[in-house]
């Protein structure tokens, strides 16, 4: 007598063999998301508009930085869709790395004193 579909066995693997296998290849690939990386995406795009709203950024500044952090985002939802690997986690991280230096530059030049010795708070005296 033959056994149902259901209870025939696939290639010699059951049909509960394949689902603990298919929920085992998510150890290579963590997850379709990363908070982390997500909370970052916003803290980055906050401190843009932050420093946009203070006159610390001009607005082709925030407006190129921004383009950097959305081409980050995009590749990273991108990548999201099959599962993050590690190594995609790492790219991403390094990707809003070098937008977070970006906007730690722009804003180091804004703080600093000019080479007369005059600083941006400074007073004029005359």
């Amino acid at each position: 007598m033959a056994l149902p579909a259901t209870a025939q066995t696939r290639d010699g693997w059951s049909a509960d063999r394949h689902t603990v296998a298919a929920r085992n290849q998510r150890y290579y690939k963590q997850a379709y998301t990363n908070p982390g990386i997500e909370r970052r995406i916003d803290s980055l795009s906050q401190e843009i508009r932050q420093a946009r709203r203070a006159g610390i950024l001009t607005r082709q500044q925030a407006q190129n930085i921004r383009t950097q952090l959305n081409a980050a985002e995009r590749s990273y939802r991108a990548l999201a869709r099959n599962g993050l690997s590690r190594q995609d986690i790492r790219n991403t991280n390094q990707q809003l790395a070098r937008v977070q230096v970006r906007l730690d530059n722009r804003r180091y030049a804004h703080n600093r004193g000019d080479r007369r010795g005059n600083g941006r708070y400074a007073r004029n005296v005359y």
